[in-house]
């Protein structure tokens, strides 16, 4: 498998499994995975899995 499909594959397989089992409860509709309650499950699976995101900024003058 190559990275680019880990990277999109694995959290929507995660997130389906989360709302299959229960463990992520969400009403009706569209969802945009901007809220905490939707990704910081998704970002703790990826962990487990070795993907880890980091976010940091370089400032330049």
């Amino acid at each position: 498998m190559t990275a680019i499909a880990q990277k999109v594959d694995y959290p929507v397989a995660i997130t389906i499994e989360l709302v299959l089992t229960q463990n992520l409860q969400l009403s009706p509709g569209v969802h945009l995975p901007f809220a905490p309650h939707i990704y910081n499950p998704v970002l703790s699976k990826l962990a487990e899995l070795g993907i880890i995101f980091n976010e940091y900024y370089n400032e330049y003058s």
